[in-house]
């Protein structure tokens, strides 16, 4: 079954706008990288907290691409589900760059989380040997 998304337009707001704050918390994580590394907790607790507005925003966008998705009736699809259901669609070639760009970003934001939880433990670990307090 081929779609023509009558939300086309928004949806390419919304998954655009994502892309927007997705790559804008790609560098608050590289920063937090370095921050971690220097064992900076001020500038820690700065980020953390800056981090969360990030998240926020990212949840509301999230809440309004399911929203335009569910009143297109594909709600529960992914991505690349809904890439195929729309490829008649004027805007296909747009939804696939955008598929293909958030794709990266998101690749890319695992592996910046994924390296920063692991420093954060090593720093942990230092302190807690520091302190001699193994609950840390």
């Amino acid at each position: 079954m081929v779609r023509i998304l009558k939300n086309s337009i928004p949806l390419l707001n919304v998954l655009e706008n994502e892309c927007e704050i997705c790559e804008k918390y790609l560098e608050i994580l590289n920063v937090k990288k370095n921050v971690l590394v220097t064992g900076d907790i001020k500038k820690l607790d700065e980020l953390v907290l800056h981090e969360q507005s990030f998240i926020m925003k990212m949840e509301s966008l999230e809440r309004k691409r399911a929203s335009l998705l569910e009143e297109d009736m594909l709600s529960g699809h992914t991505f690349a589900e809904v890439l195929e259901l729309i490829k008649s669609d004027e805007n296909s070639e747009k939804f696939k760059e955008l598929y293909i760009k958030l794709s990266n970003i998101l690749e890319k934001l695992k592996k910046a989380n994924s390296l920063n939880q692991r420093l954060l433990k090593e720093r942990l670990s230092v302190i807690s040997r520091l302190t001699g307090n193994d609950e840390i």
